[in-house]
């Protein structure tokens, strides 16, 4: 478990709120670097609060901390979290590596700090191989698709609806889409003839595909981590793949095509870039 060195005043969780997972309300923060000389005992205590919300959604399946920004012109792609909430952070979790627990976004002058809820992950990304019609130990969910990819077709299926789900987590809260496992977290694994390699690439391939569009000088990509498992029968028998992919917000819009919109020109009628729809 993960625990802190002492205790502060309760926080209160918001049930009233459109996100499916837990929300932690904070109020108001200071966020970025902030001098020791200048920092008062409310901002102080602010700070503990936020690392109290995040220790208490890291052992709670993973949420959301929701907070105000309290300082004017903050902007976190130039100002950071701040090194000292940063180094919090990384006490909790004892790992240097935050952005495997972590993502952050801000959202005019709201702060969103996404908590992950890693035993989803862990329990494909450390396994080496799945047994076929073994049942996972999560279901589908808002933030979990299942898909069943038994046809002979799976890589024309991968290119035709992937796009469509990893633009979707980029620009929500991020997810996982796992090809493989059916509707009851049944392992069903890929065609026979499909090959693990092809599989990487055409993951690969479709996700380079995407197209986005920044608001600011910072030209960030999207993020997606791939993980291919062995599936094997009873006998030990190589039984196909399951393909999961873990992807994170996106800071900006991530488009699956060009918008589908036209102007009027002249004489003419003309698609609109991503950037004029924008």
């Amino acid at each position: 478990m993960f625990r802190m060195a002492r205790k502060e005043g309760q926080l209160l969780v918001n049930l009233k709120t459109n996100y499916p997972d837990v929300a932690v309300d904070i109020g108001k923060i200071v966020l970025g670097e902030i001098s020791k000389k200048k920092i008062s005992n409310n901002q102080k205590r602010k700070r503990s609060e936020l690392v109290k919300a995040v220790c208490a959604l890291l052992n709670s399946g993973g949420g959301v901390v929701r907070m105000e920004i309290e300082n004017k012109n903050y902007y976190f792609q130039e100002h950071s979290i701040g090194l000292d909430i940063e180094q919090s952070l990384r006490v909790l979790i004892d790992s240097a590596e935050t952005g495997e627990y972590f993502t952050w976004m801000q959202q005019q002058s709201h702060f969103l700090l996404f908590v992950k809820n890693l035993k989803l992950w862990r329990s494909t990304g450390e396994k080496q191989k799945l047994m076929a019609r073994e049942v996972l130990d999560f279901t589908d969910t808002t933030h979990v698709e299942f898909k069943n990819f038994s046809t002979r077709d799976v890589l024309k299926y991968i290119r035709e609806i992937l796009l469509n789900y990893v633009s979707a987590f980029a620009n929500t809260q991020g997810g996982y889409l796992i090809f493989g496992v059916d509707d009851s977290s049944k392992v069903v694994g890929s065609h026979s003839e499909v090959e693990k390699e092809a599989l990487a690439k055409t993951v690969a391939d479709v996700i380079g595909l995407l197209r986005v569009y920044h608001f600011c000088r910072f030209q960030a990509t999207v993020q997606f981590k791939s993980n291919i498992l062995n599936v094997y029968d009873k006998e030990e028998h190589l039984h196909g793949y399951v393909c999961a992919l873990r992807g994170k917000p996106f800071c900006w819009a991530v488009f699956h095509d060009i918008p589908r919109s036209w102007i009027v020109k002249g004489n003419t009628a003309d698609r609109l870039s991503i950037k004029k729809w924008t």
